[in-house]
């Protein structure tokens, strides 16, 4: 293959990648498969997509398109020449508003592509749970729909050209053709003619069995969608693209119908007992014509309300349901869309058995119900234990007459084999994803995973539904596909396939001539890899491999325009620096595929070099993989092995540097540091970028003013946690937290415990943060015993104190006090008001306050808290800057081969947002090194939250 690779190179200007680690992170999409490709090409545009394919074509090789890789059913995983089409071909190409149409690149994700049609409020409507990085390329290859496909359908309805390269590298253009424009085309000769004159000739010889045979069902994306091309007189052959899962051709450009936005909606959210109640009203409920009825069963509701990605959105729950219908109304008037939703709350508590049944009329409360069903997959999948929800038989549909009594019977089948299964889904058209609970590195669960399938498949027939509900077939159902459409459609399938790929080259065994649905697993039966002696205990997870596992591919980690996971991803558009592609590299590594010291070797350095440990991952990701907790634990094995470099050691010693240079020495340091030549040597030894000026130092550290100041005594009693950077570099923050919290009637006292470790737990220092975290705990914890509260103000402090040291704890019940009793100051201060503890009026110290939220303190904690204290003081305007990440993540900005990445990172979206502030606008930013990258990128000066409002004093 290394002659084929140097072809490659030799055409290609877009990246191709041949090594181990490369073609390992294209393994896998989000199934339970994984097959190793041949290489994998990243295409720069679509001469290089031309060239890949022609390539591969000379010398016999397989060809995979793929977009984000989400797929469930293993549709982009084989041996073969993988091209991601996400990375550069994702432009709008043009759009015709009046007319309602775009034409696009395969690359452009769905969302992204919203936001460009944001002023004309018009959307591609197919909307599935992945749209904020669903291709929609792969959207189009997979048939995909989504929560409103009552109104909007499936993919396939949208579709009018689709521009296609063919395995031969022939390019065709497939479009709507009236019956005698078709009749031309197929007597006109060339590949487009003869595709042309083959579909009219397969469809006419098999059209009685193709309208036997398919399923009456809307949501069908079984095999090849011959039931389009039905009707002569709307005969479109660009709609066999949608579903065809890159079996076909690779689409370079498609043309796509375009809807308006809907203007209002309104959602109710049915509450019942049972799951069971909940199916069986599935047939009422749609008697109301909504737009979407979305279920969530106990299993789901239970993980909601307790993982941290989403247990701050589950205000809409009432009581404990052990299952939930999501209905939503869309109408043009508002008023109208919520008057139907109340009317339908009414009469289903009415007629019952729904027990509650909320409304939610505001776009903001709609919003917290849709992003907890769209985590439905990775709430479910974060599952603890070795048995997790697998995917396999979550794609059928059922119509909805008999939903309730498939899912009886599916719920008994695994019962029988001693499972159980989870299930989320769209019940308007009965496509419920269930999900047994199988661990597939058992042998047995493997064979009971073969049972479940044949059992389901055999009700799913039996109710004339559809195998294939939006997932499509890939490697996990279309060795199905014979026996459900019979022979004479599935020859059909076949002759389609020869038609358009003859020598069976485009990602071959998907939908036609496929492999047992057993073959290729992740798991396969093989035991689980030994686990490495770790330093963090990885309680929450349940152990190291477990919270490497928690990763299944969901591929939440690619959205882009929202949220903050990931950083560099987001930067750099590469899989590698996804929190996937990092999980599946270290997956990899456990494996043994990447050598036998591949745990802390150089490939997995690479790509967990560019990981910001900005902690997103841990709530954003709906699995919850915690990739800044696995970085560490990471650098400690590589330091151990290959050693520690200046620049680490000076970060990670940082705060016994801070207590020196403060103080009478701080001006003389200061200088230094502002010297250019100082900060070419610190760039040329130690690697700090020399256009970073490093933090200032304070002529007069925060403890000293602490001891010199008369405070307040009396009241109840609050510990305040003195960290390195309010006590050696910005004593500021440190006069306003004290201010802040005497004014709310509280007498302050200093915790002096010691540093909170987090330069050493960033850095891969474990070790030493742990022995010395140890005394930082103990030392808090005789506060804590004492009924002292302790605040912390630092969001990296905060973190470090209540997430990383705890779990590098031995002593389990010192890390459960320390939880308990310490809190973000904002969170404390938050509670207090809501216990009744602080009354009065507040005093603002700003008009105008713009906030960006620290990475950690929005993963963990959240901004809510600090937003209703400022909420609290009269005269305040607050809003919060719609950010992301900072860029400078600790030090990692100031590593010179990160500074032009950091400043890629800030320029995604906080850049932009800060030139757009008003003069007198001032910036929250609770991170001292948000502070600093603020101050680097803008020129202006951000402050701590807890230096822009006071308290009533009681």
């Amino acid at each position: 293959m290394s002659e084929f690779a140097g072809h490659l190179r030799a055409r290609l200007r877009g990246e191709v990648r041949t090594d181990r680690l490369g073609r390992g992170l294209y393994a896998t999409d989000a199934s339970v498969y994984r097959i190793t490709p041949v290489a994998v090409a990243i295409p720069l545009d679509e001469e290089d997509v031309v060239a890949a394919v022609r390539t591969a074509a000379e010398e016999g090789i397989p060809v995979i398109p793929r977009g984000a890789g989400t797929s469930l059913g293993g549709q982009v995983t084989g041996e073969a020449l993988v091209l991601d089409l996400s990375k550069h071909l994702n432009r709008l190409v043009e759009t015709d508003p009046e007319g309602h149409w775009a034409r696009v690149q395969p690359g452009l994700v769905r969302d992204e592509l919203t936001v460009l049609l944001a002023a004309r409020r018009l959307h591609f409507a197919p909307d599935p749970a992945t749209s904020n990085r669903a291709s929609i390329g792969g959207m189009i290859g997979n048939n995909s729909s989504g929560m409103r496909s009552l109104v909007f359908g499936k993919t396939v309805d949208h579709v009018l050209e689709a521009r296609v390269l063919l395995a031969d590298g022939e390019i065709v253009t497939l479009r709507k053709l009236a019956p005698e424009e078709a009749a031309r085309a197929a007597v006109a000769g060339g590949r487009e003619g003869e595709l042309v004159g083959g579909l009219r000739r397969i469809v006419r010889e098999n059209g009685d069995a193709i309208r036997a045979r398919f399923p009456k069902v809307m949501r069908r994306v079984a095999g090849y969608c011959l039931d389009e091309l039905l009707d002569p007189t709307d005969w479109n052959p660009a709609k066999l693209m949608a579903g065809s899962e890159g079996t076909l051709g690779v689409l370079l450009d498609a043309k796509i119908r375009l809807e308006p936005l809907p203007r209002h909606t309104a959602l109710a959210v049915a509450h019942y007992g049972s799951l069971d109640a909940a199916l069986r009203a599935v047939p009422a409920v749609l008697r109301h014509h909504p737009s979407a009825v979305e279920v969530l069963d106990g299993t789901v509701i239970d993980r909601a309300r307790t993982s941290p990605s989403t247990a701050s959105l589950c205000d809409f729950l009432e009581g404990t349901p052990r299952a939930i219908l999501i209905v939503e109304f869309l109408d043009e008037n508002g008023e109208s869309a919520c008057r139907r939703a109340r009317d339908f709350a009414a009469e289903t508590l009415r007629a019952g058995p729904a027990e509650a049944c909320p409304v939610r009329e505001t776009r903001e409360e709609q919003a917290r119900v849709w992003e907890v069903r769209r985590a439905g997959l990775g709430l479910v999948t974060s599952i603890r234990g070795n048995r997790k929800p697998i995917p396999f038989i979550e794609d059928a549909c059922v119509p909805v007459e008999h939903l309730a009594e498939y899912i009886e019977r599916i719920d008994r089948v695994c019962r029988e084999r001693g499972t159980r299964s989870v299930l989320y889904g769209h019940a308007s058209v009965g496509v419920l994803h269930v999900r047994p609970l199988l661990d597939l590195h058992r042998p047995e669960d493997v064979e009971t995973m073969k049972t479940i399938s044949r059992a389901a498949f055999d009700l799913i027939r039996g109710y004339g539904g559809s195998w294939s509900g939006e997932h499509g077939d890939g490697l996990v159902r279309s060795a199905y596909l014979e026996e459900f459409f019979g022979p004479e459609v599935y020859g059909a399938f076949r002759e389609v396939k020869r038609l358009f790929d003859p020598e069976n080259r485009m990602n071959p065994g998907k939908i036609v001539d496929a492999p047992p649905m057993d073959r290729n697993l992740r798991a396969g039966g093989r035991p689980r890899p030994e686990a490495p002696v770790t330093v963090y205990h990885y309680r929450s997870a349940g152990g190291f491999l477990e919270a490497v596992e928690l990763c299944v591919g969901v591929g939440a980690c690619r959205k882009t325009g929202v949220g903050t996971m990931c950083p560099s991803y987001i930067a750099t558009r590469d899989e590698d620096h996804s929190t996937r592609g990092r999980a599946n590299a270290l997956q990899l590594a456990l494996a043994g595929e990447l050598g036998p010291e591949a745990l802390d070797g150089d490939d997995l350095e690479g790509v967990l070099d560019l990981c910001l440990s900005c902690k997103s991952c841990k709530t954003e990701c709906p699995s919850g993989v915690d990739m800044a907790k696995l970085k560490g634990e990471f650098l400690q094995r590589y330091r151990d092995r290959h050693g520690t470099a200046l620049r680490d050691r000076i970060v990670a010693f940082s705060p016994r540097a801070a207590a020196l240079a403060s103080g009478p020495l701080a001006p003389i340091v200061n200088a230094a540091q502002r010297n250019p030549l100082f900060r070419l040597l610190l760039e040329r030894f130690a690697g700090l970028d020399r256009r970073r000026v490093a933090p200032a130092y304070a002529r007069r550290p925060f403890p000293e003013w602490f001891r010199r100041r008369r405070g307040r005594s009396g009241g109840r009693v609050v510990a305040l946690f003195d960290d390195t950077y309010m006590n050696y570099h910005e004593p500021r923050v440190g006069v306003a937290a004290v201010e802040l919290l005497e004014s709310c009637g509280y007498e302050v006292v200093l915790a002096r415990a010691g540093c909170c470790q987090r330069p050493r737990i960033s850095h891969g220092f474990l070790r030493d943060a742990k022995r010395e975290g140890e005394r930082t705990l103990r030392n808090l914890d005789r506060l804590v015993r004492d009924g002292i509260p302790v605040v912390v103000c630092e969001p990296g402090c905060a973190s470090a104190l209540l997430d990383d040291l705890p779990d590098l704890m031995d002593d389990a019940a010192l890390a459960e006090r320390i939880v308990a009793g310490v809190h973000p100051i904002d969170v404390f201060l938050d509670n207090e008001v809501r216990e009744g503890r602080i009354e009065g009026a507040w005093t603002a110290r700003a008009e105008k306050i713009w906030i960006h939220g620290h990475c950690h303190q929005k993963a963990l904690f959240g901004t809510e808290s600090m937003k209703r204290i400022l909420a609290l003081a009269p005269g305040a305007r607050t809003r919060e800057i719609d950010s992301g990440c900072c860029g400078m993540a600790g030090s990692f900005g100031y590593e010179k081969e990160h500074y032009e990445l950091s400043m890629r990172v800030g320029e995604d979206r906080l850049f932009p947002a800060l030139r757009g502030l008003p003069e007198d606008a001032v910036i929250v930013a609770c991170g001292f090194s948000c502070r600093h990258q603020i101050a680097d990128a803008s020129g202006r000066r951000a402050v701590h939250w807890v230096e822009t409002v006071r308290g009533p004093a009681l």
